[in-house]
């Protein structure tokens, strides 16, 4: 295999193992989310158990309630 398609694969799969770090990242976001509601904990409480901005987290939990 010539390194020039040696390096792409090898960038592709370090694409992926980021992607997938991020995806799994963001279900715990929301599995943390839906507790908390669940818990009826104030949403800033929430937003700062998960790292995110009330705004954000406002818009997760009206996604999740659809």
């Amino acid at each position: 295999m010539c390194e020039a398609v040696r390096k792409y694969d090898d960038e592709r799969q370090t694409i992926g193992r980021v992607e997938g770090r991020i995806e799994g990242k963001q279900e715990e976001r929301l599995k943390t989310i839906r507790k908390a509601v669940k818990m009826k904990m104030p949403i800033g409480t929430i937003a700062e158990l998960v790292w995110l901005p009330v705004e954000e987290v406002r818009k997760l939990i009206a996604e999740l309630e659809q």
